[in-house]
C-alpha cells in the first residue's frame, strides 16, 4: 500500500540530528544535507571551488538539537578559517550521514574519496 501524506511526513521526521563530539568545538549537532545544500555542493563542485565544497557541507549540516540550521552562507568566511583537521572530521561525518561517501572527497582532490 502506498504511503499517504501523513505517513510520508512522519517518515521524514525520523531523520534526527545526531550529537557529535568534536575536540575543537565540543558537542555539536549534525543532520544529513538538505536538497538545497546538495544543489549548492554540486554548483561548487562544477565550478572547481574546492574550499567552498567543504564550507557548503558544514553550513548546511550543522544544526541545533531540533535540526534548525545554525550557520548561513554569510558564515562561509568563518568556516573557511577553521583548521583543516576539524573540516576533515566534519566533512567525513556529513558525507556518511548524507550518503555522499566518496563524492565530496573526490571534489576535494582526494582520489581515494576520503575528505
Amino acid at each position: 500500500m502506498p504511503l499517504n501524506r501523513e505517513q510520508f511526513m512522519a517518515a521524514a521526521r525520523q531523520f534526527q540530528p545526531q550529537p557529535v563530539e568534536v575536540p575543537e568545538l565540543g558537542t555539536i549537532y549534525l543532520r544529513p544535507m538538505s536538497l538545497d545544500g546538495l544543489g549548492s555542493l554540486r554548483d561548487a563542485q562544477a565550478n572547481g571551488q574546492t574550499a567552498k565544497v567543504a564550507a557548503v557541507m558544514i553550513i548546511d549540516a550543522v544544526c541545533d538539537e531540533s535540526g534548525k540550521q545554525l550557520l548561513t552562507q554569510d558564515d562561509e568566511g568563518l568556516v573557511r578559517m577553521w583548521p583543516m583537521a576539524t573540516v576533515d572530521r566534519l566533512v567525513g561525518i556529513i558525507q556518511s550521514a548524507s550518503g555522499l561517501d566518496g563524492e565530496a572527497g573526490d571534489a576535494l582532490g582526494n582520489s581515494d574519496g576520503t575528505p
